[in-house]
Order: structure tokens, then sequence, then C-alpha cells
């Protein structure tokens, strides 16, 4: 427990609630209410995954990840397949103090009005094949 008296999970344990909670939530549930409670509560899961710093653009956080998975298969080609996907997105304009989001960006840098607003996104996801 830490000084607020809230109970710290390890790291590895706390992928392992991510992994079942993900896979079935109803599972998550029946373990944490036969184990009473001694699991980190759905909450805890949603702020955990809500912390990545998520905008248009590249997801830098996962480039550590990347680097150290390539070094450890270093003797080993790293093989990986790259899978695209366009999802419709609610047409919204959003001004969150310091830049408006809700615009066509191509990562250019321009924050204008005159620019249209997005109704859909495209999503690019790197997945390794061989490990």
């Amino acid at each position: 427990m830490n000084n607020s008296g809230k109970e710290v999970f390890p790291a590895e344990f706390m992928t392992s609630a991510l992994t079942l909670n993900f896979c079935s939530p109803k599972a998550y549930n029946y373990v944490r209410k036969k184990f009473n409670a001694s699991i980190p509560h759905p909450s805890t899961l949603r702020r955990l995954c809500s912390t990545v710093k998520a905008s248009a653009g590249f997801t830098y956080e996962i480039l550590p990840t990347l680097q150290r998975t390539a070094r450890e298969k270093h003797p080993v080609t790293v093989l990986g397949a790259l899978s695209m996907d366009e999802m419709a997105i609610r047409r919204h304009v959003e001004w969150d103090g310091k830049r408006i989001s809700g615009y066509i960006d191509y990562d250019t840098g321009l924050d204008s009005d005159n620019l249209p607003v997005a109704k859909e996104a495209l999503t690019f996801m790197l997945t390794a094949v061989n490990g």
C-alpha cells in the first residue's frame, strides 16, 4: 500500500488484469467478486489506459517498445504486418486552450478554420509477425 492507503499493484499484475478485462469483462468481474476485490477495479484499468497521450499523428510512446523488441531480436530479422483501417468519426471541432482539433490534419502544423472538418480517420497498426 502507498501513503494514501491505496493498494499498489506490480506492472506485470496490471498487464494480466488488463488482458483479462479486455478478453472478457464478465470473467474479470467474476474473478474480482470471488477474490473479494483483490484485483484492480475496472475504473483503475480505464484510468491506466487513458494516460497514453494520443492525438492525430504517430504515437511516440510506442517507439521505445519497438526499439527494445528489435534489439532483443537482433540476430533475427523482425518482420511486421502493417494494417490500415478507415473509420467514421463524429464531426466535432474543439479548442483545448492550446490548439484546435477536429479539422483535417496532415500533421503540417496548420491550424486554420478554412480546413474541412474531419469525418473519417485513417488508422495504421504495425504487428510483429515473428515474435
